[in-house]
């Protein structure tokens, strides 16, 4: 999965990966990438932070912080509902790893545009 992450984004044009990085960086920091396997490795996040901002979209982030809640407490909470939907089915093992192996693609790319631009 990794590898069709890293497709998909590499078939996009340099300065489209470049503005969708920015994107990342504006919500959840220049070093994103990192932070994201971070939050994973402290237990604050199951999946990924980064994955469930794309998950639910500008609409989605801009309802949480219409309601006061900031971007991690906004892509929390759904992490936390997709959990709950989730859990009990026979697949969600296999789910989750698909949902890991794609954050994990695209924290690899992050982290890959930020060597090249340094």
């Amino acid at each position: 999965m990794p590898g069709r992450v890293l497709h998909g984004i590499r078939s996009i044009t340099l300065p489209q990966q470049r503005a969708f990085n920015a994107l990342l960086c504006r919500l959840f920091g220049a070093d994103w990438a990192a932070t994201d396997d971070d939050h994973q490795a402290t237990g604050d996040f199951e999946i990924s932070a980064v994955l469930w901002a794309l998950q639910i979209g500008p609409r989605g982030l801009a309802n949480g912080w219409a309601a006061g809640c900031d971007t991690l407490s906004t892509v929390m909470a759904a992490e936390e509902a997709w959990i709950l939907d989730n859990v009990g089915a026979d697949d969600y093992k296999d789910k989750v790893d698909v949902l890991e192996r794609f954050a994990d693609g695209l924290c690899f790319w992050g982290l890959e545009l930020t060597r090249e631009d340094e």
